[in-house]
């Protein structure tokens, strides 16, 4: 568990257990209709993070932050690859528009990258939104652009390093 205080107050960052399906779930309708409008069900959400949570997998895990008053405000999801081309995923990364720029993003990207280390992954993927307003905080983070063969940019990026971007970039 990690403290991190902002000028918003004090948050903490944990790993997500079973009990936290229904806040995760409400959480990530939330953000999604902030980031992208539209989306599926509290019902839909609340399903499938209730089945991600209680299946208890060290390989696809998520960490959660949540605000003083225990309110749920960002999340990330963690998944290790099935052996396709990189070894982690970074499945999600949502929070809240109140308190995005004030280092949470990068205190939960930080946490989650962590992991993926010490699970001796040195790489992770994810795959985005081409139009993501947000895109600029992977990059900032040591994300590389994912373009296809003709030269598009279709929303995915790569670590390569994972180690060396917590070096370069927290």
């Amino acid at each position: 568990m990690i403290e991190i205080t902002t000028k918003l107050g004090r948050f903490t960052i944990r790993e997500a257990t079973p009990a936290d399906a229904p806040a995760i779930a409400r959480l990530h309708v939330e953000t999604f209709r902030e980031t992208h409008g539209g989306g599926p069900t509290l019902e839909i959400r609340l399903s499938q993070w209730t089945d991600i949570l209680s299946k208890g997998d060290p390989n696809d895990f998520a960490f959660l932050v949540i605000d003083a008053d225990q309110t749920a405000v960002g999340f990330t999801r963690g998944v290790v690859s099935d052996g396709r081309e990189f070894h982690g995923v970074l499945n999600k990364i949502y929070l809240l528009r109140r308190v995005q720029k004030h280092g949470l993003g990068r205190a939960v990207l930080h946490v989650t990258i962590e992991r993926f280390v010490k699970m001796g992954l040195r790489s992770m993927h994810l795959n985005g939104w081409a139009e993501n307003p947000n895109n600029g905080f992977y990059e900032h983070f040591g994300g590389e652009r994912l373009v296809s063969p003709d030269g598009e940019f279709h929303g995915g990026y790569v670590w390569n390093d994972l180690p060396r971007a917590l070096s370069d970039h927290f």
